[in-house]
């Protein structure tokens, strides 16, 4: 893979043809080096000068200055013209005088900075991505091998490296493209913030604010009162669950907030009026006092059967007005169908009832039946508010198929490190802790997660890693690395997740798993997965 800069995010490239070409370009050769859409500006009045859509390097050939025009192209007249609503318009600049200009400049730039005129070849071309046939004769100046059409991005490879291969042969010197890279057309300074500074910018943008999607939500749910919400990661449903919880609560209504997964319910609201947040079984255990077996083999029958049947029993013998006047469910994909027999009976039969699920996130592959026979209206969720838009892109869409709405355009970072032992990723862990580190992050802000726990995961016996303690999630250590299973992680959130111990023969690593892992890091996501594994 070629050295392109800058390295975007190539969904950010509106138009398909070139796109394609950016995309083409970073499978160049690695020696290589692509420069895309390079602007030379007036030192003084800050106004672009000359521009160059991509510049190709050669290690020690010289360069290739490409125009990338979409759409259809003709040339009448001596004129060059595209295909416009139905007719043609001609084109200005011309466009081999654009890209000429921008090719000398790149060489009269070289000399004015090095004192003697650039010593390679340069050349020129022009890419038409989105045109697939020729019809009539090339104008004289043109030359056939430079020119590149929607076939010949396909094989783009191949097509650069025959313009560099009619080059001269007797001019080649490494040490000069390395000048004209790192000392010309690289020859920046930059502005900018630590990574920490930049997660606290993005977390400031991420604030809780309802987006109007959202705000109807819960304007609709004052009008009906049994909806179940569907969304992918991110999405705000347990913001949305917290926030509904608080208003009714507000409102004089004896209210309960639940979920499965018990460090998420940690999170929820403590000390709110006529509010009770807990998780299913805690909330079951302090409502019926049951405790569970001594024998840990007899855990699996108590919490998915015994306990829900006795809080059944618990809720259905309570008057009407001994009942909650609302309930709320998280995470409601979590929710066997015998467990929803209970959770209706804890609310009044004219109560609220609202339940905010992902069945993208059923890790414990529960039956769904429950969830969709519920009487209820559904509502879909559509705009992430959590994570970068890499993240957004390249991790969580794959997996779960949604289509989301960006609520956040950060780019955010998407890392894959593939390894063939335990101790090979172990050191790749360590060398990438400690390049955050580098980059002045907070150890706090990094978070762990692995399928399996921590003694079965190549962490079993580390203490610490990069000079940073690892410790377990909910520990508040601040210079502390944290630790979590992806399961024991379900609906929390952490600035930088590096998600290690992903192989393809793991029960534990479904994609419902991976997907919720991954879905876990708002900025920054490294995945760490054996060679053979793929996304």
């Amino acid at each position: 893979m070629a050295r392109i800069i800058p390295e975007l995010n190539s969904g950010l490239i509106e138009n398909p043809g070139r796109r394609k070409v950016y995309l083409a370009a970073k499978d160049l050769p690695e020696d290589y080096t692509v420069i895309y859409e390079y602007k030379f500006c007036n030192q003084v009045t800050g106004a672009v000068i000359w521009q160059a859509d991509m510049i190709i390097v050669h290690p020690f050939k010289g360069f290739i200055v490409l125009k990338i025009q979409p759409g259809e192209v003709g040339f009448f007249n001596g004129r060059w013209h595209e295909f416009v609503q139905g007719g043609y318009r001609e084109l200005k600049p011309d466009l081999v005088e654009t890209v000429r200009s921008a090719a000398y400049a790149v060489a009269r730039s070289y000399k004015d900075k090095v004192g003697w005129a650039f010593p390679l070849t340069f050349d020129i071309g022009l890419c038409f991505p989105e045109c697939g046939k020729i019809q009539g004769q090339l104008p004289a100046f043109v030359k056939p091998a430079n020119l590149f059409l929607r076939k010949d991005v396909d094989s783009f490879a191949a097509r650069v490296g025959e313009i560099f291969q009619a080059m001269p042969r007797e001019k080649r010197d490494a040490a000069v493209s390395k000048k004209l890279v790192d000392t010309i057309l690289l020859s920046n300074f930059r502005l900018y913030n630590t990574l920490e500074e930049q997660i606290k910018a993005f977390s400031v943008r991420a604030q809780h604010k309802f987006t109007q999607e959202q705000e109807r939500i819960l304007e609709e749910t004052e009008l009906n009162k049994r909806m179940v919400f569907y969304g992918a990661a991110g999405t705000g449903k347990t913001m949305l669950a917290v926030e509904k919880a608080r208003r009714l609560a507000e409102a004089g209504k004896r209210v309960v907030l639940t979920c499965f997964n018990r460090n998420l319910a940690h999170q929820f609201p403590a000390n709110i009026p006529n509010l009770t947040a807990r998780h299913f079984h805690g909330l079951l255990e302090r409502a019926t006092k049951s405790m569970p077996p001594q024998d840990r083999k007899e855990y699996d029958k108590y919490f998915e059967h015994i306990l829900p049947e006795e809080g059944y029993k618990h809720f259905a013998r309570l008057p009407q007005e001994e009942k909650y006047d609302a309930l709320i469910v998280d995470e409601g994909q979590d929710f066997r169908p015998h467990w929803f027999p209970c959770l209706k009976e804890m609310v009044k039969e004219d109560g609220d009832f609202y339940v905010f699920a992902d069945s993208s996130q059923n890790i414990f592959n529960v039956d769904p039946t429950g969830l969709e026979s519920l009487p209820a209206s559904r509502f879909r969720l559509t705009t992430n508010l959590r994570n970068t838009t890499s993240i957004c892109q390249r991790w969580i869409s794959p997996l779960s198929g949604a289509r989301l709405r960006l609520g956040l355009h950060d780019s955010g970072e998407v890392h894959f490190h593939p390894w063939n032992n335990d101790s090979q990723q172990l050191r790749q862990i360590e060398k990438t802790i400690k390049h955050l580190l580098g980059r002045d992050i907070q150890p706090r802000r990094i978070t762990i997660l692995s399928p399996n726990r921590r003694e079965k995961s190549c962490l079993a016996g580390t203490k610490t890693i990069a000079g940073c303690p690892v410790v377990e999630v909910g520990n508040p250590r601040t210079d502390a690395l944290r630790f979590s299973t992806i399961r024991s992680f379900k609906g929390l959130e952490a600035d930088v997740v590096l998600l290690i111990g992903i192989r393809p023969d793991s029960p534990v690593c479904s994609r419902p798993d991976l997907y919720v892992g991954g879905s876990r890091a708002r900025y920054i996501l490294h995945i760490f997965h054996r060679d053979d594994w793929k996304l």
